[in-house]
C-alpha cells in the first residue's frame, strides 16, 4: 500500500466552504423571517382582526336595527311594494350581522387555538435555527481544518502526524 495520495483541487473546498456561508445566511434570514410572521400574525389575529369583527357585528346590528325600523314604519303606511323593499333590506341586514359574528367566532377560536396550532411548527423552525447558529459552524471551522491539513499535505507530499488521541482519565 502507497503511503501518498494523490490530492488536487483543494479550492473545491473553499468553494464548498463558501456556499455553505451563503446558505447559511440566507437560511438564517429565512428562519428569523417566518417568526417574525409567526409572531405578527398571532397579533393581527389578537388585536386587529378581533377589534375589526367586533365593530363590524356592533356597525352591522345598528343597520339591521334602522332596517327593522323603516319595515315598521312602511307595514304603518302599508304600500306593498315599500313593505317588500324594506323586508329585503332587514333579511341583507341580517345576514350581514350572522356573517360578522361568525368571522368574530372564528377569530376568537383562532386565537384560542394559534398557540396550540402554530407552536410545533415553530418549534420546529427553532430546531433548524440551532442547526444553522451551532452545527454549521462547527462544519465550516471542520472544512478549513481540511483544506489546511490538506493544503499542509499537497506541499509536503506527504500528511503531517496526527497527535495521538488524548483520554482524560478521572481519579475516583
Amino acid at each position: 500500500m502507497s503511503d501518498q495520495v494523490k490530492v488536487t483541487e483543494i479550492d473545491v473546498l473553499e468553494m464548498f466552504r463558501a456556499s455553505l456561508i451563503v446558505f447559511m445566511s440566507k437560511a438564517h434570514n429565512c428562519v428569523s423571517e417566518v417568526s417574525d410572521d409567526v409572531k405578527r400574525t398571532q397579533a393581527w389575529v389578537q388585536t386587529e382582526q378581533r377589534h375589526h369583527w367586533e365593530r363590524e357585528v356592533k356597525g352591522r346590528r345598528k343597520k339591521m336595527d334602522a332596517a327593522q325600523q323603516e319595515y315598521f314604519g312602511a307595514r304603518i303606511t302599508g304600500q306593498e311594494e315599500t313593505i317588500l323593499r324594506h323586508q329585503r333590506a332587514v333579511r341583507a341586514a341580517r345576514a350581514a350581522v350572522e356573517e360578522a359574528e361568525t368571522k368574530l367566532k372564528n377569530v376568537k377560536a383562532w386565537e384560542r387555538n394559534y398557540e396550540s396550532v402554530v407552536g410545533p411548527v415553530a418549534k420546529r423552525m427553532d430546531g433548524l435555527r440551532h442547526t444553522l447558529d451551532f452545527d454549521l459552524p462547527k462544519a465550516l471551522h471542520y472544512l478549513s481544518q481540511a483544506q489546511k491539513t490538506l493544503e499542509a499535505y499537497a506541499e509536503r507530499g506527504s500528511l503531517p502526524e496526527a497527535p495521538p488521541p488524548t483520554t482524560t482519565e478521572v481519579p475516583l
